[in-house]
This record gives C-alpha cells, structure tokens and sequence, in this order.
C-alpha cells in the first residue's frame, strides 16, 4: 500500500466507495475491538434472532462504546437497532483495507469470518463458537 502511488491508493478507495469521514473517526477513537459479522441469517444458517444472540454472547465481557462492528456486504440485518452504543461500519469494503490504512485494534470476534486470517498477527482472534 506504501508502494502505491497517491493516485492509485485513491483509486482503490474509489472503488470500494470508503468514506474519509469513518476512516478519519476510527482512526482518532478509542475503540480497541472489532466484531466481523456474517451472513448467518441471510444464508438460512440460522435466525435473525439467533445470530443477533450469538453476537450479543460473544461482545458481553467487552465495553460496547470500544466496540466496532463491520457489517458483511451481503447482511441486511440492522445492527443499530441491538447494540446501541456500537460503532457500525456497513459500508461494503473489505476489512484488509482497514488495516491498510493504518487501522489498529487489540483484537477482532467472528464466527467463521476469512477476514480474520489475513489481518496483522498481534491482533488477537477470538473465533465464536455456537
């Protein structure tokens, strides 16, 4: 990304529509956990219901205002409405990007999230379990 001529990092923003307000938020907050959702529901898996309690169990021993939930791009599920005083990012861009651009965090949650292994190794991974 360094490597990357102005041009073309912008470029690449471009394409997956990154809005500079959210990345210049995360950057100045003091958020230190990040959960990546999935498309649990949407693929028939499990309820709505059941991934929003899934969710709820897994975050419950972390404080929600350092707490940031990136949306998958195919989830239609609005976190807004269970967990209030979350960051929410829902625009679709992928999670590698973040961290391209100087995201940093102390450990990121997901159930079955690929993203998850392609992300800086000191972050912590905590994988749920159903």
């Amino acid at each position: 990304w360094e490597n990357k001529s102005d041009s073309k990092q912008n470029y690449i923003l471009d394409i997956f529509s990154v809005n500079q307000n959210l990345l210049n938020s995360l950057n100045q907050s003091e958020r230190d956990t990040l959960l990546l959702t999935q498309c649990l529901s949407e693929d028939g898996l499990m309820t709505e219901l059941e991934k929003i309690e899934l969710y709820k169990k897994a975050i419950k021993n972390y404080d929600l205002n350092k707490l940031i939930i990136k949306v998958h791009p195919r989830e239609k599920t609005n976190y807004s409405l269970y967990f209030e005083s979350v960051l929410i990012i829902s625009d679709p861009m992928p999670v590698q990007l973040l961290f391209l651009l100087g995201f940093e965090i102390k450990r990121i949650i997901t159930y079955n999230s690929s993203g998850v292994y392609t992300i800086p190794k000191n972050i912590e991974k905590i994988i749920i379990k159903s």
